[in-house]
């Protein structure tokens, strides 16, 4: 099955499980091939060798399993972090909530704060 196959195929699959199945099934593909999402279009005609692991991907994102625990990685300020199941998955509106912080903080001259409730 070519590229460009599986990831019509891995949409249609992901329709009714996320809000972008297009997108998440580049991702995953992304991921399982270890190439950026730009080789999935230059060489959208390649073979994909060992499908079934592809499909099993698909197959925990369909069944509502975050991405990020699929692949084992979050992103968080441009940082790689390894993360597993029962690990909470930050947020984007995190970072957005950090920086608003460090404004204040800067702004005020604070010199110390108490973080509570951060989770895992």
């Amino acid at each position: 099955m070519t590229i460009r196959e599986s990831l019509i195929l891995a949409t249609k699959q992901l329709q009714n499980s996320c809000d972008r199945p297009r997108f998440e099934a580049e991702l995953l593909l992304s991921h399982f091939l270890k190439k950026d999402r730009s080789y999935l279009h230059a060489f959208d005609n390649k073979e994909i060798e060992n499908i079934e692991q592809f499909q099993k991907l698909i197959d925990r994102r369909a069944n509502h399993e975050p991405y990020e625990y699929i692949t084992k990685s979050v992103s968080f300020y441009d940082i790689e972090l390894y993360i597993k199941k029962g690990v909470l998955i930050p947020r984007p509106e995190t970072e957005i909530l950090i920086d608003l912080v460090s404004d204040i903080i800067k702004k005020d001259s604070i010199t110390s704060i108490a973080e509570i409730g951060v989770g895992s």
